[in-house]
């Protein structure tokens, strides 16, 4: 599984097609009459600034983290919490994890902005539809925006700890034992 993730992470127009054609798949089970093709190109289109606002972002952190390569490593260094040992590293991360930081200052704001407009989605899709499209609206806005928080979540609780972690003047070395380097990551 962790080879799919690092080839999903390195391949970004896959990530990008597979959420082109699940959103498009919903689109067309919500509203089975309309064309494939025709709701491929509005789903595509109505698309097309998250995936320039998502390739402007990550060249922005390949810029900060050195390349590529070197965005991927600290991405699985950040999901399995080790730190660099290397000072160039270790400062490189610790400006990919401020910058990730700084992006989530207004989290909170954005979730309950998104709230309001699910809620207010599902409400018209309860006015102008039948009741069942409105539970159908209901349920994947609720199941999105729950999905949406905890994984939020995990990420800035994963950034917090590396920041700690990148702070402490004595890094964890090879050479310590697996319970002493565990006190980095106690909640």
């Amino acid at each position: 599984m962790e080879r799919f993730g690092e080839f999903y992470s390195r391949h970004l127009w896959l990530q990008f097609a597979t959420g082109w054609l699940v959103a498009a798949a919903m689109v067309l089970t919500l509203y089975p009459g309309h064309s494939v093709l025709g709701t491929l190109v509005r789903v595509g289109g109505s698309s097309a600034a998250g995936v320039w606002l998502t390739l402007r972002r990550r060249h922005r952190e390949e810029r900060t983290a050195g390349g590529a390569d070197d965005l991927l490593r600290f991405d699985r260094m950040l999901r399995k919490g080790e730190a660099p040992s290397d000072p160039q590293e270790r400062q490189a991360m610790g400006e990919l994890v401020d910058r990730r930081l700084h992006s989530t200052r207004h989290r909170t704001a954005a979730l309950v902005f998104l709230v309001i407009l699910f809620g207010s989605v599902t409400a018209m899709a309860a006015s102008m539809s039948g009741l069942w499209r409105a539970i159908a609206y209901g349920a994947l806005n609720v199941g999105f925006l729950v999905y949406v928080y905890f994984v939020g979540r995990l990420g800035v609780m994963r950034l917090r700890r590396m920041r700690r972690l990148l702070d402490d003047p004595s890094p964890a070395t090879e050479a310590e034992p697996a319970a002493d380097r565990s006190r980095h990551f106690a909640a």
